[in-house]
């Protein structure tokens, strides 16, 4: 397995993203197994694969000012497809971990619980409640 080589504080980027998700990021090697596997790709404005690649590279401000973690449903379609079994939906929550941190685009709990769900499952409104707030 090859290392990338980063200057400046991309490295240090990269290795938080690891340290966080607790997953080996540099592994990836840009297959596209990830994004060809992923039911909500249409929505997302940078592909799996691409963003994968972002975080290896320590461009983490990109991968966070993307709305890609935030539409990715955990669904693990990608993370068990993986060939290099890196669970990529610990990587995308932790991108979401990481913007939440850093207090950017915050939503209050009355902006998240539309009244239309009341009928909704609890697990739906605790994973809204984990994704969308701070």
């Amino acid at each position: 397995m090859g290392v990338i080589n980063l200057a400046d504080g991309s490295q240090a980027d990269c290795e938080r993203a690891e340290t966080l998700s607790g997953e080996k990021i540099v592994a990836c090697k840009q297959c596209g197994t990830c994004t060809a596997s992923c039911p909500n790709i249409q929505d997302m404005d940078l592909p799996v694969r691409e963003l994968m690649h972002l975080v290896q590279l320590g461009r983490l401000d990109e991968v966070l000012a993307s709305r890609t973690p935030w539409v990715c449903s955990s669904c693990l379609q990608c993370s068990v497809r993986c060939p290099r079994g890196i669970d990529i939906a610990r990587v995308m929550e932790a991108m979401r971990a990481m913007q939440l941190r850093a207090r950017k685009g915050r939503l209050s709990p009355a902006e998240v619980v539309d009244p239309a769900c009341a009928d909704a499952p609890p697990i739906l409104l605790v994973s809204a409640m984990r994704k969308l707030t701070g």
